[in-house]
């Protein structure tokens, strides 16, 4: 287009919005050999394109932080082919508004492979000027499975730990939540479709509770739905992580006694940020 400034330093709204979408582009589509944008090569593309006659990198960058636009960050994802995603979808956002007023909903999941973990050497701790040493050597003490219920009125946690993760574990822990859990109502469990939750047994256990505990399943690679994957999140950064454990004993403790921390301390339900509308550039 090669349009020319509207003044110095100045630059009409048309052709900032053209060089945003162009940074929203795949630079394959203009015949340029790479697999994404760097300030710099969006700046030359902009130019060579006719967005603009001339332009500082510094202006392009401005306009990316503007657009809230990362051209150095990506995220993995799954796409769902699920063929009742949107059914599915609904239906569980739909048990999240009613949690809010007093259905008994409660997200349910596995964090498998924990690891025990122990170091050689003790961590070096923070002080002022230095950041935390961690010994790179340590020794295996084994996994364990925490099965974890969320509640999603209240954010409160129930858990069991295992060392595995079959459906007979996962019995054991329905048959040590549900008598814990109201009896005067319906219960709600969020789950995604591993095998494990759908065997013969499984659906053995819901018909001997005639209706009352009620199985919710997320669409095929959309756990991102389950709540309990972000207090999950919670637990990896907060215990996980950088925990140094003797044994497996004392990861099951440690994760235990961190389920007690959170219920009294941070418990609380997440709220949904998005409005449903539209981004605005």
């Amino acid at each position: 287009m090669g349009r020319d400034r509207a003044g110095p330093g100045l630059f009409p709204p048309q052709q900032r919005h053209e060089v945003v979408a162009l940074a929203c582009s795949d630079p394959v589509e203009h015949g340029l050999p790479l697999c994404r944008w760097t300030i710099r090569t969006l700046r030359r593309a902009a130019i060579e394109l006719g967005h603009v006659r001339s332009i500082a990198v510094e202006t392009v960058r401005r306009w990316m932080v503007i657009a809230d636009l990362k051209l150095h960050r990506f995220v993995s994802w799954l796409h769902s082919t699920d063929p009742l995603f949107e059914q599915r979808m609904t239906d569980i956002v739909g048990l999240y508004a009613d949690a809010l007023k007093g259905k008994l909903v409660y997200c349910l999941d596995e964090r498998t492979g924990m690891q025990a973990l122990e170091r050689f050497v003790p961590d070096l701790p923070t002080r002022p000027a230095l950041i935390r040493k961690r010994e790179f050597h340590y020794r295996r003490h084994g996994t364990l499975t925490l099965f974890g219920s969320f509640e999603v009125a209240t954010g409160k946690v129930l858990g069991l730990c295992r060392q595995r993760h079959r459906s007979q574990e996962f019995l054991e822990f329905m048959n040590w939540l549900v008598p814990q859990l109201p009896d005067d109502q319906e219960l709600h469990f969020v789950l995604d479709n591993y095998a494990t939750h759908k065997t013969k047994a499984v659906q053995e256990f819901l018909d001997g509770h005639d209706g009352r505990v009620q199985f919710h399943f997320t669409p095929t690679h959309a756990s991102w739905l389950n709540q309990i994957e972000l207090w999950f999140s919670t637990l990896t950064r907060r215990v996980l992580h950088l925990g140094d454990f003797a044994s497996r004993e004392h990861l099951e403790r440690t994760v235990m006694d961190f389920i007690d921390y959170h219920n009294q301390h941070d418990a609380q339900p997440y709220r949904w940020t998005y409005t449903g509308q539209p981004r605005e550039v």
